[in-house]
C-alpha cells in the first residue's frame, strides 16, 4: 500500500504541477521516457526511504527521538556535507535518494548509482536494526 500511495502522490503532484504551469502559459511536454524515469525514481526513493525510516525507528526506540534524529540529520549533516563537499555528500542517503529521483542538481549521483547507494544504506540500517532486535529483550 505504501508504493501505491507513492504512485498516487506522484501522479497528483505531476498533474497539479502541469496544470499550474499551463495556467501560467508555460508549455511543458515531458517525454514519456523522461516522465517514466522521473516518476519511477521518485517512487523507488519513497519506498527505500520508508524502509530506512522503519529501520531507524527500530534502532531508536523512542518515537520522538527517532523523528528528531532523522530531521536533524537531513538538515544538518546531509545537506551541510553536500554543500561543503559534494563529492562526499552525494554518497549520503538523502542525496543518493535525490539522485535516484532524478533531481537536476549538479554533483548528484546518476539515478542507477543513487539507487545502489541508497539501497546499500538501507540494507546496512535494516541489518543493524535486525541485530538490535534479535539481541534485545521484548
Amino acid at each position: 500500500t505504501g508504493i501505491l500511495f507513492a504512485v498516487a502522490c506522484v501522479a497528483l503532484s505531476l498533474g497539479a504541477g502541469l496544470a499550474i504551469l499551463a495556467a501560467r502559459g508555460i508549455d511543458v511536454a515531458p517525454a514519456g521516457a523522461d516522465l517514466a524515469a522521473l516518476a519511477g525514481g521518485t517512487v523507488a526513493t519513497a519506498a527505500l526511504r520508508a524502509l530506512l525510516g522503519v529501520a531507524i525507528g527500530t534502532l531508536v526506540r523512542n518515537q520522538v527521538g527517532a523523528v528528531v534524529a532523522v530531521v536533524a540529520y537531513a538538515f544538518l549533516v546531509d545537506a551541510t556535507l553536500f554543500a561543503a563537499a559534494p563529492a562526499v555528500g552525494r554518497f549520503l542517503p538523502g542525496k543518493a535518494g535525490d539522485g535516484l529521483a532524478g533531481q537536476p542538481v549538479e554533483n548528484l549521483l546518476a539515478p542507477g548509482v543513487g539507487a545502489a547507494v541508497l539501497a546499500a544504506w538501507t540494507l546496512a540500517v535494516v541489518v543493524a536494526a535486525t541485530v538490535r532486535t534479535d539481541r534485545s529483550d521484548v
